[in-house]
């Protein structure tokens, strides 16, 4: 897929966005 690299950047941010939240 053409995508994949954005998809992975997009999967990383909200992988730390949620660890954001579990520590808020």
């Amino acid at each position: 897929f053409v995508l994949t690299p954005y998809n992975s950047l997009v999967g990383t941010i909200l992988s730390v966005a949620q660890m954001t939240f579990l520590v808020v």
